[in-house]
């Protein structure tokens, strides 16, 4: 019989083979995976083979156990994603085959495949969440290399940003207000403030200081949290003064798992549909910026309300306020 302990966060397991007694690492530290290794050791002995002659983790095993490892140092949507991207890798590579069995080749064979199904975009997520993969099997000594080295990400097509003329956000405030009005103060938010829809849910009402009219946003940041001091103008400080005030200093878009609204999409389509303004609500954030140029503020003062890490990032919205300069000039 076979036994596994653990030790430094490590499973090892302790077996009999050819009178003599062994001890090995099984390189994972996930309790499961490490049972599903002991019953392959206790079937090698008893079939009178070397249970670590070929000794290989499966796929499957070590993306759970990745995926825990995870769990702790990653955002709610960035796991989303990984988990997407593990049942990807399952399917393709095989959840039998063994970790170290993956070569560059095979790779670059999904990669091949996948780029039939979707975007270069998606795919360049999922080749990093693959690496990243590799790296945590190397650290545990379970393959040599990283195989996803060296292959080449592909070519992302950014998607062109919409400017909303005057009428198009007309029509659609004027039938949120009437119709949908927490979509209305959803949306006033994100164009004057240019914070993503993902940390406008995170405002709680202790975030706003009406007094100083400044907005304390936490703001994820690749797996970091960037605090800004957004100042509100008229329009935001209007809606967050009436929810602080309803909801006191508890998340201000209340709704299931606190303050996630899961309707959110049905809700939005629904105010497109109705108004035939057609955009993403990132564009919001995307037309902030437009204005705040188009107003005279400077681009450092804009990189700081959006919280870009790197200036370049934000210089790409000059080409739109030139392009629509341009386009007046014209008329």
């Amino acid at each position: 019989m076979a036994r596994i302990y653990k030790r430094d966060k490590k499973w090892y397991v302790d077996f009999w083979f050819d009178g003599r007694r062994y001890r090995r690492s099984l390189g994972v530290a996930f309790k499961e995976a490490a049972e599903a290794a002991r019953r392959r050791v206790e079937l090698a002995v008893a079939e009178g083979r070397d249970p670590f002659a070929d000794y290989d983790v499966p796929l499957a095993e070590l993306l759970d156990e990745y995926l825990d490892y995870c769990e702790a140092r990653n955002q709610r949507q960035t796991m989303v994603d990984k988990k997407r991207h593990a049942r990807h890798f399952s399917e393709f590579f095989g959840g039998d085959t063994g970790v170290s069995k993956i070569t560059r080749a095979d790779i670059e064979s999904y990669v091949s495949r996948r780029l039939k199904d979707t975007s270069g975009t998606t795919l360049n997520r999922e080749l990093t969440t693959l690496k990243h993969f590799f790296n945590f099997a190397r650290d545990r000594d379970l393959v040599e290399r990283n195989p996803v080295k060296g292959v080449k990400k592909l070519p992302e097509e950014r998607r062109p940003i919409k400017i909303l003329s005057k009428d198009e956000l007309d029509r659609y405030f004027a039938y949120c207000k009437e119709n949908d009005p927490l979509l209305y103060d959803l949306s006033v938010i994100a164009l004057n403030t240019g914070l993503r829809r993902g940390d406008i849910m995170k405002i709680r009402g202790d975030d706003i200081n009406l007094k100083q009219r400044i907005l304390t946003a936490s703001v994820s940041k690749r797996n970091r949290e960037l605090i800004l001091y957004l100042p509100l103008n008229d329009a935001a400080y209007g809606v967050l003064k009436q929810r602080k005030k309803e909801y006191n200093n508890r998340y201000i878009f209340p709704g299931k798992n606190g303050g996630h609204i899961t309707d959110f999409k049905k809700r939005f389509h629904s105010a497109k549909e109705e108004t035939g303004v057609n955009f993403r609500f990132m564009e919001f954030r995307h037309n902030c910026a437009t204005r705040l140029l188009e107003t005279g503020a400077d681009i450092v003062t804009i990189q700081e309300v959006l919280g870009h890490s790197a200036i370049t990032t934000t210089t790409r919205y000059l080409k739109l306020v030139d392009v629509r300069k341009r386009e007046a000039l014209e008329r």
